[in-house]
C-alpha cells in the first residue's frame, strides 16, 4: 500500500480563471500527511483533496472582487488537478490489490521477500481472481487497509441530498413568509437555526451497516485448530476486547498442530489465556455407549 501513498515527486502549475498557482512537491507532501495515522487509504482521499484545495487557495492571488467560493469552484473543477490527484492517490479495490500479488511476480517478491523463486512461480495463477478460501483473510486485510471505495461517493450523495432538502425547505419557508402573520411565526422562520432544524438529515438515505464488520464484544470459535494465522487476524480485528471462547482439538488438525495452545494463541495475538481440557468427549455423556 505504501507504493500508492507516496506524494508526487514533481510539482505542477494549476490554472484558474484569474491566476496560475504553483503546486510544489512540498505542498503535495503536506496534503498527503493530513489524514490521521491508520485512516484507510480510500477514505483518506477526501481529506487530502480538501487540504490540496486549501493550500492552493492560500497561494492564489486574485482581485478583491473575486469571492473565495468562486476560486474554490474553479480549483475543484480543474480537470488537470483532478487527474493528477487521481493518479497520485487512486481509489483501489481489495480484489485488485490482492490479485496483483498472484499476477505480478515482482510485486510478490517485494511484499514477501522470504519466498523463493520457485514459491513465487507456484503462487502465480492463470486467473489472478480465481479466488480460494485461503484468499479470504488476505482480501479482508486489504479491505481493512483500503477502506470502502464507495464511501466517498456515498458521502457526496448524502451531502447533495441534504443540500437539496435545505433548498426545498428554504423555498417552502419563503412562500410561507408571503402569507399573513397572525401568530408571530414569521420572525421565527427568519432565523437560520430554525430553518436548519426543519431538515431531518437522519431521515435521508444512508448506507446499510455491514453486520459482519464488528466490533463484537465476544466471539465463540469452534474447530479452532483449523484456523490459520491470517484467519485469526480476521477475528482479532473484529473483537478489540480480545474476549474469546475457543474450542478445538489439536489431535484433529488436518494440517498438523505442533505448538501448544498457549504458544499458538499467544503468537496470533491473544496473549495470556485460560485453558480447560475435557477428559471426556463432550459429544458423549459420561457412561454413554457411543450415542451422540
Amino acid at each position: 500500500m505504501r507504493l500508492y501513498e507516496e506524494p508526487p515527486s514533481e510539482g505542477m502549475e494549476v490554472e484558474t480563471h484569474w491566476a496560475d498557482v504553483w503546486l510544489s512537491t512540498s505542498d503535495w507532501a503536506e496534503a498527503f500527511e493530513t489524514p490521521a495515522p491508520g485512516t484507510p487509504h480510500n477514505e483518506a482521499r477526501d481529506e487530502i483533496w480538501e487540504e490540496l484545495i486549501t493550500i492552493l487557495m492560500d497561494k492564489h492571488e486574485a482581485d478583491d472582487d473575486v469571492s473565495p467560493d468562486l476560486v474554490r469552484r474553479s480549483l475543484t473543477q480543474n480537470a488537470a488537478l483532478a487527474d493528477a490527484f487521481n493518479k497520485a492517490r487512486p481509489i483501489i479495490e481489495a480484489t485488485d490489490l490482492v490479485g496483483d500479488l498472484w499476477e505480478v511476480p515482482a510485486y510478490l517478491r517485494m511484499c514477501a521477500p522470504r519466498l523463493s523463486a520457485d514459491e513465487v512461480r507456484t503462487l502465480r495463477r492463470a486467473d489472478a481472481r480465481d479466488w480460494t478460501l485461503s484468499d479470504l483473510p488476505l482480501l479482508d486485510a486489504a479491505r481493512q487497509r483500503l477502506g470502502d471505495p464507495e464511501a466517498s461517493r456515498r458521502r457526496r450523495r448524502h451531502e447533495a441530498a441534504v443540500a437539496a432538502e435545505h433548498a426545498q425547505m428554504d423555498r417552502v419557508i419563503d412562500e410561507i413568509l408571503q402569507l399573513d402573520d397572525e401568530d408571530g411565526l414569521m420572525a421565527q422562520l427568519k432565523q437560520g437555526g430554525i430553518r436548519d432544524a426543519l431538515v431531518d438529515e437522519g431521515a435521508l438515505p444512508r448506507a446499510e451497516r455491514d453486520l459482519l464488520a464488528g466490533p463484537f464484544a465476544h466471539v465463540v470459535v469452534d474447530e479452532a485448530q483449523e484456523l490459520t494465522d491470517a484467519e485469526w487476524q480476521m477475528l482479532l480485528q473484529r473483537c478489540p476486547s480480545r474476549s474469546f471462547t475457543i474450542v478445538g482439538d489439536r489431535a484433529q488438525a488436518r494440517h498438523g498442530f505442533t505448538e501448544s495452545w498457549e504458544e499458538r494463541l499467544e503468537r496470533v495475538g491473544l496473549g495470556e489465556v485460560q485453558l480447560a481440557s475435557l477428559a471426556i468427549n463432550y459429544r458423549t455423556p459420561q457412561g454413554g455407549h457411543g450415542g451422540r
